[in-house]
């Protein structure tokens, strides 16, 4: 399993989580939203994790704005 934390801009927040939950079809998603960003963590297969940065990548989320790191758990 590995974990993916996104760090974004909170007002991408919406953008983003619409976009997992619609596109990717991630169903359970960690979210901390703070005063300037948004915290999001999402725990999936290892095989998955490759699909979710390419995915990712078409909306501009850890090119154009926010982090991505991807943890092993």
């Amino acid at each position: 399993m590995k974990e993916v934390t996104i760090i974004i801009p909170k007002d991408k927040t919406a953008v983003v989580v619409n976009f997992l939950q619609d596109e990717v079809k991630i169903r359970h998603l960690q979210l901390f939203a703070g005063v300037n960003c948004c915290h999001m963590k999402i725990q999936v297969p290892k095989s998955f994790v490759g699909t979710i940065l390419r995915e990712l990548d078409k909306i501009g989320c850890g090119v154009v704005y926010g982090m991505i790191s991807v943890t092993s758990i």
